[in-house]
C-alpha cells in the first residue's frame, strides 16, 4: 500500500481512537477531573514539542541528502537522548512554577509521572520521524494503530473501575515507552550495511539547522497552545474541560497534513536544492489537489452537523462546547497544506519564524480582546485570525523563494470545483436536518448518511478523483464481482 494511504488511515484510527477516549473520560469523570487530565496532556504535549528540539524536521531535510542513514539516525539518537532527559529534568525542577501556569493545584501531585512522559514522548516525535526516512511508514503506522487501541482499551477500563487521573498518566506512560521498544526493534531489524562514525560536524550541522527551528517552534507551540493556556490561566478546570472538548483537534487540521507535509519534505527539499522548480511545482499542486478532496468534504459534512456531534460523543453538560467546535472547524478548509514545512524543506527555517511572529501576536492580541467579552470563545476566535495571517505570510514567503506566485502553483481552477461539488448538497440537506427530530443520534446518522455518499458520486461524476484512484477503485470492484458472481 502507498505510504501516504498508510499514514492516512493510520492517523484516522489514532484519531478516532482519541476520540472515543474523550468520550468515555467526558462521561464517567467529573468536569473538574477531565480539566486536570487534559492540562496535563497540554503540557506533555508542548514540552515534548520544545524538547524535540527541531530535530525531527532536521532528519526529514538530511534525510533528502544524506547518503549514510545510519550514521544520521544514531548521532539524531545520542541528541535526543541529551534534550528529552534535560527536558524532563528541568519540569521535575520548576515543577512549582510551570504547574503554577494553571488554576488547578492538582496538577502539583502529577508533576513526576508528567515529566516521565514527556521524556518518552520526545523521543516517540523523532523515532516516528526517523520511520519515514527509513521507508518503514507502514510499520510506524501499525504500531500507531495497535497502541492507540489498547490506549482506548486501557482507559475505558480504568474510567469504569473510577481510577484516579494518576493512573491514566501511567498508562500512557507505559504505551509510550512500548512504542519507543518496537520502533527501535524496527530499526534494529532493518538491513543496512552503513557504518556508524563518530562525526563531530554531523552533529554541528544538525544542531545548525535544528536550533533556528527550535526558535520557531517555541513561537509556533507558544501561537498553537496560547488559547488553552489563556482558558487554562483565566477559567477554572471545569470551564477548560468545556472548552477543550469544542477545541477538537480534526484529523486534517494537525495530525494528517504535518503527516503528509513530512513524508514529502525528503523530496520537496531535493527538488528545490537540484533547482528544478516545474516538478516542484508540479508536485505541490497535485498534493494539494488530492487533500482538498478530503478537506472540503470533511468541513461541509461536520458543518451540517456539529452540533449534534459534540452531544453524542461528549453528552448534553458538554453542548455548549459546540461553539468553540464551530470556530475550529472553520481552520479545516484554510489549512491546505502544511505550508511552513515546505520552507523549512527549502532551508529557509529562519524566515519560518515571521509568519509564526505574525500568528502568535494576532492570536494573543484577538484572544486577550475578546476573553473578557466572549468567555472561552474568545481565544478560539483568537486561532482562527492567527492562522489566516499565518498562512498568508507562508504563502508570500514561499513564492519570494520559489520564483513562481502561488496564483500559478496554487490549482485553484481545481480547488473551485471540489468547494463548490463539496457545498451543493448542503442546499438540500440543510433544511432536511432542521426538520429531524432532535436526537443527536439520528440527526447525525441521516446528516452523514446522505451527504458523503452524494459527494463521493460528485467527484466521481465529474472526474475529480485522480485517475489511479479510480481505476484502483474499479478493479477492486470487479474483483468482488467476480468473486460474488463467479
Amino acid at each position: 500500500m502507498n505510504p501516504k494511504a498508510f499514514l492516512i488511515i493510520g492517523n484516522f484510527v489514532k484519531f478516532g481512537c482519541i476520540t472515543i477516549s474523550g468520550m468515555i473520560l467526558s462521561r464517567f469523570y467529573s468536569k473538574s477531573e477531565l480539566g486536570t487530565y487534559l492540562q496535563g496532556v497540554l503540557l506533555i504535549a508542548t514540552i515534548s514539542e520544545i524538547a524535540a528540539w527541531g530535530l525531527p524536521k532536521a532528519v526529514l531535510f538530511y534525510g533528502g541528502i544524506e547518503k549514510n542513514k545510519k550514521n544520521l539516525i544514531l548521532h539524531v539518537l545520542i541528541l535526543i537522548s541529551s534534550t528529552a532527559s534535560t527536558f524532563g529534568l528541568l519540569f521535575w525542577l520548576l515543577r512549582d512554577k510551570i504547574c503554577g501556569l494553571f488554576s488547578n493545584p492538582n496538577l502539583r501531585m502529577l508533576a513526576l509521572i508528567l515529566a516521565l512522559n514527556l521524556i518518552a514522548r520526545t523521543f516517540n516525535i523523532v523515532l516516528g520521524t526517523i520511520m519515514m526516512i527509513v521507508n518503514k511508514v507502514n510499520f510506524m503506522s501499525l504500531i500507531y494503530v495497535i497502541s492507540s487501541i489498547i490506549n482506548v482499551t486501557a482507559f475505558a477500563t480504568l474510567a469504569y473501575l473510577k481510577a484516579p487521573v494518576l493512573h491514566l498518566f501511567i498508562c500512557s506512560f507505559g504505551l509510550e515507552v512500548a512504542q519507543i521498544f518496537f520502533f527501535l526493534l524496527v530499526l534494529a531489524l532493518t538491513k543496512n550495511e552503513d557504518r556508524f562514525e563518530w562525526n563531530p560536524r554531523l552533529i554541528s550541522n544538525i544542531l545548525t539547522y535544528s536550533s533556528p527551528l527550535m526558535l520557531n517552534i517555541l513561537i509556533i507551540m507558544a501561537g498553537r497552545k496560547l488559547d488553552s493556556f489563556l482558558v487554562s490561566g483565566f477559567f477554572n478546570p471545569e470551564e477548560y474541560a468545556v472548552y477543550s472538548r469544542g477545541a477538537l483537534e480534526l484529523p486534517f487540521s494537525q495530525m494528517i497534513l504535518v503527516s503528509i507535509a513530512s513524508l514529502l519534505m525528503p523530496q520537496i527539499s531535493r527538488l528545490f536544492h537540484e533547482k528544478k522548480p516545474v516538478e516542484l511545482t508540479h508536485l505541490l499542486s497535485n498534493e494539494i489537489h488530492k487533500i482538498s478532496l478530503l478537506i472540503f468534504p470533511m468541513f461541509f459534512g461536520l458543518l451540517l452537523v456539529y452540533r449534534d456531534l459534540i452531544t453524542f460523543l461528549y453528552s448534553e453538560k458538554y453542548a455548549s462546547s459546540s461553539s468553540v467546535f464551530l470556530v475550529y472547524l472553520l481552520l479545516v478548509p484554510i489549512q491546505l497544506y502544511s505550508f511552513d514545512s515546505i520552507l523549512q524543506a527549502f532551508n529557509k527555517t529562519i524566515w519560518v519564524n515571521v509568519a509564526s511572529i505574525a500568528y502568535v501576536l494576532t492570536n494573543l492580541g484577538i484572544g486577550l480582546s475578546l476573553i473578557h467579552f466572549m468567555g472561552v470563545l474568545g481565544p478560539a476566535i483568537g486561532v482562527l485570525c492567527g492562522t489566516l495571517i499565518n498562512s498568508s505570510v507562508n504563502l508570500y514567503l514561499i513564492n519570494r523563494f520559489l520564483g513562481n506566485s502561488f496564483r500559478n502553483w496554487l490549482p485553484w481552477a481545481k480547488l473551485a470545483k471540489v468547494l463548490l461539488i463539496s457545498s451543493s448538497p448542503l442546499v438540500l440537506l440543510w433544511p432536511l436536518s432542521l426538520a429531524l427530530p432532535h436526537k443527536a443520534v439520528i440527526r447525525l446518522f441521516i446528516g452523514s448518511g446522505f451527504y458523503y455518499p452524494i459527494v463521493i458520486i460528485l467527484l466521481w461524476r465529474f472526474n475529480e478523483i485522480p485517475a489511479v484512484y479510480r481505476e484502483k477503485v474499479q478493479r477492486l470492484l470487479r474483483s468482488g464481482k467476480r468473486k460474488t458472481f463467479p
